[in-house]
């Protein structure tokens, strides 16, 4: 029996891959990580100091005829980064141009009406680089924008770090997750993303603001 301790930009599935687990299920759906999916949501947005119980291993028999060859085939699931790319007034930025490196591969494209850009990738990716140009421009034009996405470090919305990383992302805080909280500027966006999600003050305001920052997040 073992008990991972997460660090940060961990999720479940790298930590079952650590642990020699192809299936990162194994890990989330066991009884006794209960707790943490009540607590996290998402195998995805593990918070430093979190506590995995990882299983012991267990022993698969098949039976195989001598003098052939057999072939034995992992599942293995996908993992896919999916980016939604809109600007202040909630349209998307369709018929941009983008760029997306992902280690040594670069993929590019036009970025769709939804705005919606999804690519699979390796499941131990920390960082890609995405860059996106107005139609007709080149990649120097004053208006292109160059983003540094660190993948596994979105932690819970239920957490500071979590429901600031949203409110950045969605472009109500100007600082990023890793900079010294700026708390008048913070408690500034809080109050404009109620005000645009229609939030009434009241006891269930917190809780309701990050269940919505979640979910205009998309995860």
């Amino acid at each position: 029996m073992t008990v991972h301790i997460a660090t940060d930009g961990e999720t479940v599935k790298r930590i079952a891959r650590l642990h020699g687990f192809l299936n990162w299920r194994t890990l989330w759906d066991h009884p006794k990580n209960a707790g943490l999916r009540a607590q996290r949501d998402s195998p995805n947005t593990l918070v430093p100091g979190d506590e995995i119980f990882v299983p012991e291993h267990k022993t698969r028999t098949e039976a195989c005829a001598t003098g052939t060859h057999h072939a034995f085939v992992a599942p293995r699931e996908r993992t896919t980064l999916e980016l939604r790319l809109m600007v202040d007034d909630n349209s998307s930025l369709a018929g941009w141009a983008f760029t997306l490196r992902i280690g040594g591969t670069e993929v590019s494209g036009i970025v769709p009406e939804s705005g919606l850009i999804r690519h699979d990738v390796p499941d131990d990716l920390e960082e890609a680089i995405l860059h996106v140009v107005p139609p007709g421009e080149g990649s120097d034009s004053p208006e292109a924008l160059t983003s540094r996405l660190k993948i596994g470090f979105l932690h819970a919305p239920s957490t500071e770090s979590g429901a600031l990383s949203r409110l950045h992302n969605l472009g109500y805080y100007d600082l990023a997750a890793d900079e010294p909280v700026d708390k008048p500027l913070a408690d500034a966006g809080f109050s404009r993303f109620q005000t645009d999600k229609q939030i009434a003050d009241g006891p269930t305001a917190e809780t309701h603001t990050r269940t919505t920052l979640a979910a205009e997040h998309g995860c």
